[in-house]
């Protein structure tokens, strides 16, 4: 069951069909963007087709239950880090929705991930932030609000901001 922030953002998110693409910036060089259908992270990459690896590690991430153990932990922010952007975004997902409450490991890989080069993964990370840490994380967002240049991912921080106050 997802926390009502993340299943906010997902059904924010428009269908593959109508995303505009978002290009980035970074040290002046223009990022590629892409588009993901982030319903199906099961289906074939950019390079066309999914390694074994990588439909292990979805998954397992996808198979976990409500109760995750230390391991699985560990597990999920080793893999918040990975090279898949599908992968990040399951692991964040994941931590926001499932990880025990208090783990300074979780808060700090979600933090962690307010810097991720991908804006649809900080766009993630905001909604699983919000969903672990709750009120606390609105200094944060706020913090970061600030500095983020992608205008999908402050349109995120925005919305969480609004729920946060609304709830308090």
């Amino acid at each position: 069951v997802m926390h009502e922030p993340v299943k906010q953002i997902a059904k924010d998110i428009p269908p593959e069909k109508e995303r505009v693409k978002e290009p980035e910036q970074e040290q002046g060089k223009e990022i590629k963007s892409r588009e993901v259908d982030s319903t199906d992270l099961s289906k074939k990459g950019p390079e066309g087709v999914r390694s074994a690896e990588i439909k292990e590690i979805l998954s397992k991430i996808q198979a976990m239950g409500k109760v995750i153990p230390g391991s699985e932990i560990d597990f999920l922010i080793k893999n918040a880090k990975s090279d898949d952007f599908e992968i990040r975004i399951a692991s964040i997902r994941t931590l926001g929705e499932k990880a025990p409450k208090g783990l300074e490991s979780v808060r700090s890989a979600l933090i962690d991930c307010l810097k991720d080069d991908d804006y649809l993964v900080r766009g993630f990370a905001v909604t699983s932030l919000t969903a672990y840490l709750e009120a606390d994380s609105m200094a944060i967002l706020e913090s970061h609000k600030v500095s983020e240049e992608s205008e999908v991912v402050v349109a995120a921080i925005d919305r969480a901001i609004d729920r946060l106050s609304s709830l308090g």
